[in-house]
């Protein structure tokens, strides 16, 4: 009886750990083996409607393409990413909180590419935050180096979000700021990448983020050119 409580336990706290896995995803075209989507589920994508943005359900339709890259003639490994009826999200994303429709409030002025010494500076919720990278060689042309840290801060706190050691043509932008999660606290949609042929976005929620911490990394989507 002991042994089998146990193992009710366990398998309690395992479903109740997969039911909080996060997955992201855009629409598009992609290698096959980068989409983690299957054809008719149902997801949720962030929209920018004529009101404002939105959060809505969408059933995904996935399916099978050529792939320029790998395919032969005639092969189909690639898989397209499509939502119909809803045109393109900004991103969608599975797991999670993230079941209810509705408006998702928006930092209008945080978004673009991230340069070295790029900074931005907004409000949310009568808190102050700025998002900044800091690197430890100024750069001309603006382009972010070896060494450069993405950091934010609330005036209080500060934290290192991201971070590149090495960096083959970098690329840092922030694609979506706002209240995902319903916190009150700033989230962020993000294309962090070190090299040139490898694309990272990466989800970063306010809800999941440690004690003494801002934000975390809680979902990426990574995809490749060649």
């Amino acid at each position: 009886m002991k042994a089998f409580s146990i193992f009710l336990l366990v398998a309690i706290l395992c479903s109740a750990t997969f039911a909080q896995e996060i997955k992201i995803i855009e629409s598009g075209e992609f290698h096959g083996e980068e989409v983690v989507a299957k054809d008719g589920e149902l997801w949720y994508g962030v929209y920018k409607m004529d009101t404002g943005y939105m959060l809505l359900p969408s059933i995904l339709s996935v399916s099978a393409v050529h792939d320029p890259i790998v395919d032969s003639k005639g092969e189909q490994s690639g898989k397209a990413v499509a939502v119909p009826g809803l045109g393109k999200p900004v991103f969608l994303v599975s797991g999670g909180r993230f079941n209810q429709a509705g408006p998702v409030k928006t930092l209008r002025g945080v978004k673009g590419d991230l340069l070295s010494e790029s900074s931005y500076e907004f409000d949310l919720e009568n808190a102050k935050y700025r998002l900044f990278v800091a690197s430890e060689t100024k750069s001309v042309e603006r382009f972010i180096l070896p060494n450069s840290k993405l950091i934010l801060s609330n005036g209080v706190l500060e934290q290192e979000v991201f971070s590149v050691s090495e960096c083959n043509f970098c690329i840092w932008q922030v694609i979506w700021a706002g209240d995902l999660d319903g916190d009150s606290k700033p989230d962020f949609y993000m294309l962090l990448t070190d090299h040139y042929n490898v694309s990272r976005t990466k989800l970063f929620l306010s809800s999941a983020a440690e004690n003494g911490k801002l934000v975390k990394e809680v979902a990426e989507f990574v995809t490749t050119g060649c």
